[in-house]
């Protein structure tokens, strides 16, 4: 074999291991979370972390947090009129958490019929919620929360700047109707899974 024939040979290794470098890339990033169990559906919740102190059951505690808009949204505020599912979620920066957002584009018209309203909480910053906002729509609810207060004080905060992965579905009165905190941030319930606990809790 000569020179230019080695060359092009070496080359076209080259590529072809690029190639397979990005289908490897591209499949990591489509490989994000699972469902849950379909039984924790039919129970009144679920976590693994001994921590948490608001349950199924208990009253949840009134929060007031910025919007995409700088705007303030009181927990109440939005309980007036609707029930609230809220999305605890670690940050844009994560493909799971992003996975899990977009599993409940197929739910949310359906979810909205069960007078639920999504609610998205996370450390991101009022203008990473904007991304957010446009990316996903106003179906969508991102509040932000930089110090992760509402984690600390509910009691799944991972550290002083990161919630663990959780969702609270919350009745019109204030009551958690279920819940699911894990430190499993690869298995979350799903838009499907969810719409099915509103049918079944509320």
């Amino acid at each position: 074999m000569d020179n230019m024939n080695i060359s092009t040979h070496f080359k076209t290794l080259a590529k072809t291991a690029v190639i397979a470098a990005s289908t490897l890339l591209v499949s990591a990033c489509f490989l994000t979370n699972s469902d849950i169990d379909e039984s924790v559906i039919a129970s009144s919740g679920y976590s693994d972390i001994s921590s948490v102190k608001v349950k199924a059951g208990s009253q949840a505690p009134d929060f007031t947090l910025l919007d995409a808009d700088n705007k303030q949204v009181t927990l109440s505020s939005v309980l007036k009129d609707n029930h609230a599912l809220l999305v605890f979620y670690r940050g844009e920066w994560c493909p799971f958490c992003i996975d899990s957002l977009e599993s409940f584009e197929a739910a949310l018209p359906e979810l909205a019929k069960q007078g639920v309203r999504l609610i998205a909480i996370s450390g991101d910053s009022t203008t990473t919620n904007q991304n957010s906002q446009r990316r996903f729509g106003q179906n969508y609810l991102f509040l932000s929360d930089p110090s992760v207060s509402v984690a600390k004080a509910w009691g799944f905060n991972k550290s002083d700047n990161l919630a663990h992965p959780a969702m609270y579905l919350i009745k019109q009165d204030g009551t958690v109707a279920w819940y699911y905190v894990s430190e499993d941030f690869k298995t979350r319930p799903s838009g499907k899974q969810m719409l099915a606990v509103a049918k079944k809790h509320l």
